[in-house]
């Protein structure tokens, strides 16, 4: 099922002090961003990079190059993965960007592409642990209304979301079908992966995105698929992301459970992408993003609706992982129209992308690598690099 929004109109506000400074930030912003092939551009195999200087940036520059205007965002905290890991779902169900922000303060960037976005709505994911009552109070001056989506801990969160992308279907009907995975593991390293390659499936229709345990799936998850009547499920991941018992205990309350995995993060996501390969039709955007660190790919899988494309995750360095993805590509290469790289060269590199999309014979050319934009706020807290054992082998 294909959910679709219901079109709100407001009338248009007066800026307030703070937003007429948000504003000029925006034009600073845009000013400095560079022209870079569009995923829609014509001619096949384009490649270009939505990046920014940082996590914030980057998220900032997907919103303001497919979005010419966004009434509704979708906000999360860059700086943990919990609350994000279903807000793909909802900004997908919301034709909506999906921004970043700091905990305690909404960083100028946002603020500014807000603005230029004409935003009149921002939905929040998370408590005010991850989102203090200071980001939304600073949204509010700005005219922007708030709403706050959250539960008690990630699980309860994930449900939560679930819930207002149900409200937002026009026929009011709820999903017959939703997507189940990791949500939490003792290494954090290795409990996102699985829930961000699940955004390869955003093109086809937002599905709810609930997340689990390893051994068992938390109530808040029960309670989620029952309220939306939900008859089948797909867990992403392998027996050692989302264990033999908790699929039983699925398939126990009733559910047709499927699993979609490969023997590492990037066979998962590989094998995702061909599952939802199989319900888009033609060539299709790719949309790679970094399999290593978390900030970068929370982002795409709105982007990936908004474009009607396909997310893969790919590794930051060269390596057999590559190798491997080139030839997964390589057999669906004709499937394939546009490149999108979510983040810079640090996120990944230039080669990395050469070696996963050149031995599929997609692009004629190098990715065009912008200059990050100038940013006031460094990103001071670099995301350690995560054990890089898989997190879905077999």
């Amino acid at each position: 099922m294909r959910w679709s929004t219901v079109p709100t109109s407001r009338s248009r506000r007066t800026p307030t002090a703070r937003a007429v400074c948000a504003l000029i930030a925006a034009a600073l912003v845009a000013a400095s961003l560079p022209a870079v092939p569009s995923a829609r551009a014509e001619g096949a195999n384009d490649i270009s990079r939505a990046a920014g200087s940082d996590r914030v940036g980057t998220a900032v520059d997907i919103a303001l190059r497919y979005w010419d205007e966004a009434p509704e965002v979708v906000l999360a905290t860059g700086w943990d993965f919990p609350d994000g890991l279903a807000g793909g779902t909802l900004a997908a169900a919301l034709d909506a960007p999906l921004l970043l922000t700091r905990a305690d303060v909404l960083p100028d960037e946002v603020a500014g592409a807000l603005e230029t976005l004409e935003t009149q709505r921002v939905t929040v994911l998370g408590g005010p642990r991850a989102v203090a009552s200071a980001v939304t109070d600073t949204l509010e001056d700005m005219d922007i209304l708030v709403e706050r989506v959250s539960g008690g801990d990630r699980f309860a969160t994930a449900a939560a979301i679930a819930a207002t992308v149900d409200r937002t279907a026009t026929d009011g009907v709820a999903a017959d079908w939703a997507i189940v995975t990791l949500g939490a593991h003792p290494d954090e390293g290795r409990a996102w992966p699985d829930a961000v390659a699940a955004g390869a499936w955003l093109a086809d229709g937002p599905a709810p995105l609930l997340l689990t345990r390893q051994d068992a799936p938390p109530e808040a998850t029960f309670a989620a698929l029952s309220d939306l009547a939900v008859s089948s499920v797909t867990v992403v991941g392998g027996p050692n992301a989302v264990t033999t018992p908790a699929v039983a205990m699925l398939r126990d309350a009733g559910y047709d459970v499927e699993r979609t995995f490969g023997p590492t993060r990037y066979g998962t996501s590989a094998a995702v992408v061909d599952r939802a390969l199989e319900t888009l039709g033609g060539a299709v955007p790719l949309i790679l993003a970094s399999g290593a660190n978390f900030p970068d790919a929370l982002a795409s899988g709105a982007l990936a609706a908004r474009v009607g494309g396909v997310v893969l995750l790919v590794p930051d360095r060269v390596g057999d992982d590559a190798v491997e993805l080139g030839a997964f590509l390589a057999e669906r290469a004709e499937r394939f129209s546009d490149v999108i790289v979510v983040g810079g060269p640090a996120a990944i590199g230039d080669a990395v992308v050469e070696a996963v999309l050149g031995s599929a014979g997609i692009g004629d050319q190098p990715p065009t690598t912008p200059p990050p934009p100038p940013s006031t706020e460094p990103d001071p807290d670099p995301d350690p690099d995560p054990d890089p054992d898989p997190s879905t082998p077999p």
